[in-house]
């Protein structure tokens, strides 16, 4: 699956899926490993037990 926004996970911090923490990085065009920032949004969505 192809997403045009770099899509990871927060390590340690647990969803309510039982996976950890599905996270969108915005603003940074190239795959990375890691990345430290700042919480500017969360994404609520309908069709799914966790946010984004």
């Amino acid at each position: 699956m192809y997403y045009p926004i770099n899509y990871g996970y927060i390590e340690g911090v647990m969803a309510p899926d039982g996976e950890e923490q599905d996270a969108y990085i915005l603003g940074v065009n190239e795959p990375v490993c890691k990345f430290t920032g700042k919480i500017i949004a969360i994404v609520y969505r309908k069709d799914d037990i966790e946010e984004k």
